[in-house]
């Protein structure tokens, strides 16, 4: 979703013809064929599974590339033209008044409107036939950034609006073939997913960079001595490129890195075919464990056999009162006279009897067990 959010409407097609995007609600002629399978899927052994929807699509030739990328370098001077005319007309222009304003003329049989519809689609389908032929180039991309935090679709997904915009600016004049140019726009476009969506704990941009600095930093100090470097050679390594980061503010990347690097969502799953997420392995403290439940049980039990055969109901109602038994809260010897109307040293007495009575009882029946 966020592709589509990312192009908006004019790359919606281009996107639903790598099928990256959920088709139109529009009514389509009903086809005999079987529905396409999914471009692709992760079958959670890392072995990425690409349909034919992908590979049916032949890369393009030198010749033929040059041929489509002047298409949508004329397709993009058409759009730049109607900006200029709804900027100059106040409105969205008529498709008469766009064609005027690129050249085009009536002719027999066909209005100017019409044969600029006629060039759009044609101009169009070479611009999607130009995305179409690179998906391979986006795929391999991507698994060159799988594993840091966002899944292959979502790297996929945004590597194509990479080649979307790619397609769009591609200058065939400069003897660059495509592919290298979309190279960078690609990775670009999968490199600000990570950073963006690759950690649990959003870091701002200019913190990334930091961060990136210093791991290239900490790459080319470990090349060159063969150890892990600490804190002082990373900081010697920066001084020496020239980096211009302060003693503090790379203390403050590394913060940042470790910080947001050790979180994780409970909702990852542990990989390798384990579809269990770490949700499911935290005991819920709310509910009581079976073997807890028993015990609990069966102390209630021996608890309630032991008062019912030992105590008289006055000796009974002094230890359900003070200990908080039988739904009641815990009493004071004072609050415990005041709800039985008698003095404190009866029910001291009364107290003192009914435990001596309950450590001789309980002794007998074996229940010193549920005091350890």
């Amino acid at each position: 979703m966020r592709a589509c959010y990312l192009v908006g409407i004019g790359g919606m097609s281009s996107l639903m013809v790598a099928g990256l995007a959920p088709p139109s609600s529009g009514r389509h002629s009903v086809s005999t064929r079987a529905p396409a399978a999914p471009m692709m899927f992760d079958d959670g052994n890392s072995n990425l599974q690409i349909s034919t929807r992908l590979t049916q699509h032949k890369l393009l030739g030198k010749t033929e590339e040059r041929d489509i990328t002047n298409d949508v370098r004329e397709l993009r001077r058409w759009s730049a033209v109607r900006e200029d005319l709804e900027r100059s007309l106040g409105q969205p222009p008529t498709p008469g008044e766009w064609a005027s304003s690129l050249g085009f003329t009536d002719v027999e049989g066909h209005s100017a409107a019409n044969q600029l519809h006629l060039q759009l689609q044609g101009k169009r389908a070479a611009r999607d036939r130009l995305i179409q032929s690179n998906l391979r180039l986006v795929v391999s991309v991507a698994l060159k950034y799988k594993g840091r935090g966002v899944p292959l679709q979502d790297l996929v997904q945004d590597g194509t609006v990479g080649l979307i915009t790619a397609a769009e600016k591609f200058e065939p004049s400069k003897g660059w073939r495509f592919s290298t140019y979309a190279h960078w726009w690609i990775r670009q476009a999968i490199s600000r997913s990570i950073d963006q969506h690759g950690r649990m704990i959003r870091v701002p941009s200019y913190m990334v960079s930091r961060i990136h600095t210093i791991r290239r930093a900490r790459a080319v100090s470990y090349y060159a001595t063969g150890k892990t470097p600490g804190e002082e050679e990373i900081h010697a390594e920066l001084h020496r490129t020239g980096a211009g980061l302060s003693e503090r503010q790379m203390r403050g990347a590394l913060q940042a890195d470790a910080t947001t690097r050790s979180c994780r969502s409970l909702y990852t799953t542990f990989g390798r075919g384990d579809e269990r997420s770490l949700l499911t392995t935290l005991p819920d403290e709310k509910t009581a464990r079976p073997l807890q439940a028993v015990e609990q049980t069966a102390v209630q039990d021996a608890m309630e056999l032991l008062l019912e055969s030992t105590l008289s109901p006055e000796e009974r109602r002094v230890i359900e009162l003070n200990f908080g038994l039988a739904g009641n809260e815990a009493h004071t010897v004072p609050q415990v006279a005041a709800v039985r109307g008698c003095s404190q040293n009866e029910v001291r007495a009364d107290l003192g009897r009914a435990l001596r009575k309950l450590r001789r009882k309980g002794r007998a029946l074996g229940l010193a067990a549920f005091a350890q």
